[in-house]
């Protein structure tokens, strides 16, 4: 759903926020999900999406917004096939969808966007677009800066890219990392927001939030930030 009737360019501007969430709150929250079979993904998805409608979508009659989720696809190839042919280009699959109006961030919730992924996962959604830039066609018959211009530029923007990069294992024998982020913005594409999402055993989650400028207000930005964050913590 388009935000502010807002359209891509190249010029765009972006603001960012960072949210962080505490090692010992993760941890909490890993324990509680664990068991429900739930991974960090579909639970960001709903804090999310959950923040993003009660502040730009509650005057909406559908209230629906999509989300798309990028992803290694190739861990989603059968056995056999030679994985490495699209270890280059766009290796990056994914999904993207509209979803319901949700009232509240709470398990329910949660699960919609867990069953979803699982959907999602059974349907090979996620090899949507593997190896697309350096396929044949692409390669020898078209300009992809020109494909790219036509297909996302000058279109309108709609809601939001999230990516979960997961936790950062360090060996503690030889390095540690202290503290990292992991920041995009929605630069030349369609969305309106980004989330870029990392964790690390020492300074928990941190979750770097862009918006296009003009999406929505900058007060609006900083309560969508602080509902998000908000609703990560509350089933922890």
């Amino acid at each position: 759903m388009c935000t502010l009737g807002i359209v891509s360019k190249r010029e765009d501007t972006h603001s960012y926020r960072i949210v962080n969430i505490p090692s010992k709150t993760l941890t909490a929250l890993l324990a509680n999900l664990k068991p429900k079979g739930i991974t960090l993904s579909p639970y960001i998805n709903s804090a999310w999406v959950q923040a993003f409608q009660e502040v730009l979508l509650k005057d909406s009659y559908l209230g629906l917004t999509d989300v798309s989720i990028p992803c290694d696809s190739r861990q989603f190839i059968e056995p056999g096939v030679d994985t490495d042919i699209y270890k280059f280009g766009s290796n990056t699959g994914g999904n993207h969808f509209y979803h319901r109006f949700q009232k509240e961030h709470n398990w329910s919730s949660v699960q919609y966007f867990n069953g979803f992924f699982q959907w999602c996962k059974r349907q090979q959604n996620f090899l949507y677009g593997l190896g697309m830039i350096t396929s044949e066609v692409i390669m020898k018959n078209a300009n992809f800066d020109k494909i790219i211009d036509e297909a996302v530029i000058g279109v309108d923007r709609t809601g939001t890219v999230i990516s979960n990069i997961g936790v950062i294992r360090t060996r503690e024998d030889k390095y540690e990392v202290e503290d990292l982020l992991f920041s995009k913005n929605s630069g030349g594409t369609q969305f309106s927001f980004s989330l870029g999402v990392v964790s690390t055993k020492h300074s928990g989650m941190n979750c770097v939030i862009t918006m296009c400028d003009g999406a929505a207000t900058p007060d609006q930005f900083d309560q969508i930030v602080k509902r998000f964050k908000e609703n990560i913590i509350k089933l922890a």
